[in-house]
């Protein structure tokens, strides 16, 4: 994770290149795939979800609000939540009627027998951050993205959040929606592990939060891999050429939209 300088930052360009003209000589006729840019960084086999859609521009307004994300993420982790406790919950998050209409119309949300619950067949929260990063991705820069990706060679282990592609360009993007102290030095060190172990030509670490992380998240990657993390504004964190951290300061989609437009416009 440290800044690349001299032979080292030689190698990596070069590595970067060669990654390169093997996919141009597959796009020649056809344009490049996920396995494509996995298989130059040596991973044959792999498996994914689709996002969610997200239909229409209400919906992704309404998701893109930090504290209606924030209440279901608590709504989620109940089975069913009465109508008094969904008051206690609305109070917290300062969520108004109009928005738990809104978040039954568009069927995240049910209602039976007086009861609230979660739509059985939306896999967890994390797959509705998940999926509107995707949408978001999709429709201001036209990248493709897949979610939960699991690589059978990756020997970090677990899922990809993310991968996104555009051009020759992998993008990758972790989320966390916990708050940074609950994100632990093991859990941070795996995250970045993966990242050094996929290579790829973007990676995002996304922290739905707006407390600080300078602590526990940015302190903890100093320490860990000797580096010298620049704020770029606020919520934007540069790690190395092309690691970032982003929260939901002024905006969680703002602000990888900020590093995306500084990276690949």
């Amino acid at each position: 994770m440290q800044e690349e300088k001299g032979d080292t930052y030689i190698t990596s360009k070069i590595i970067n290149l060669e990654r390169k003209f093997k996919l141009l000589e597959r796009i020649l006729n056809d344009e490049v795939s996920f396995s494509d840019l996995l298989l130059v960084r040596g991973f044959k086999y792999f498996s994914y979800f689709e996002p969610s859609k997200i239909d229409g521009s209400k919906l992704f307004n309404l998701l893109s609000k930090y504290y209606v994300r924030r209440f279901l993420a608590d709504f989620f982790m109940f089975e069913n939540v009465r109508k008094e406790d969904l008051n206690q919950l609305m109070t917290k998050w300062k969520i108004k009627n109009s928005t738990i209409q809104d978040l039954l119309d568009s069927r995240i949300v049910l209602m039976e027998n007086d009861k609230f619950f979660r739509n059985p067949d939306i896999r967890d929260f994390s797959f509705i951050v998940e999926s509107l990063i995707a949408f978001l991705l999709n429709k201001k820069f036209g990248i493709d993205s897949i979610l939960n990706v699991k690589l059978k060679e990756l020997s970090k282990g677990g899922d990809i959040d993310i991968l996104g592609k555009w051009k020759l360009e992998l993008i990758m993007i972790e989320l966390k929606e916990s708050p940074p102290n609950n994100v632990s030095l093991t859990e941070l060190k795996l995250t970045f592990e993966r990242f050094r172990s996929v290579s790829p030509d973007i990676f995002i670490f996304a922290l739905d939060t707006t407390l600080s992380i300078k602590r526990n998240i940015i302190d903890n990657l100093t320490n860990l891999y000797k580096v010298n993390p620049q704020k770029i504004r606020e919520g934007i964190y540069k790690i190395s050429e092309n690691s970032f951290v982003v929260t939901a300061k002024r905006d969680l989609l703002s602000n990888i939209s900020y590093v995306l437009y500084e990276k690949i416009l």
